[in-house]
């Protein structure tokens, strides 16, 4: 049986909160204006309110979208990996993953998200996916990484950003 190792996608909740604290700063602020002479730092809240409101909307609408559609989903059993993609799915044999790497770049980490690449041995060459693990599918990407150990005894998990080696192994897989 596979189990899903990326959690289910984020919803525009959050993009319609932000977009509609945004809409209420620009209300506030033009009612304010026009109405009797306020103090310039009440107008200067409403402005700065408004406008991070709409910075926190663009965020929420990338990540969404990003998360929803663009990412590629992975699933797993027991023996392999398997990533579904627009063409068909690839199955990585447990065996084929080389290493589990914590992401140097980890632009979620005020969500308690994680980015992990994981390298594997594809047709001879050296590939990885970038994995975003979010908070509440942490348990399940324990179970596969324990599951990949017991497989896969020569796996190498490290939970660092950078080495040297990554660098080399970066310059000799360039395509």
């Amino acid at each position: 049986m596979r189990t899903p190792l990326t959690s289910p996608p984020p919803t525009f909740k959050w993009v319609y909160i932000t977009f509609g604290a945004a809409i209420c700063f620009a209300i506030i602020f033009e009612i304010a204006v026009r109405s009797s002479p306020t103090h310039p730092a009440f107008e200067i809240v409403c402005v700065l309110g408004a406008m991070l409101s709409f910075a926190f909307t663009i965020g929420q609408t990338t990540n969404v979208v990003t998360y929803r559609y663009l990412r590629k989903p992975l699933e797993f059993d027991e023996h392999n990996l398997y990533i579904m993609r627009k063409d068909g799915e690839t199955a990585i044999p447990f065996t084929d993953i080389l290493e589990i790497r914590y992401a140097f770049y980890n632009k979620n980490s005020f969500r308690f998200n994680a980015n992990y690449r994981i390298r594997y041995r594809l047709d001879d060459r050296g590939q990885e996916i970038l994995i975003t693990v979010f908070r509440d599918n942490r348990p399940t990407f324990d179970q596969f990484t324990k599951l990949l150990q017991t497989v896969n005894p020569l796996l190498k998990i490290t939970n660092w950003s950078i080495t040297g080696e990554d660098l080399l192994w970066r310059f000799r897989n360039r395509k």
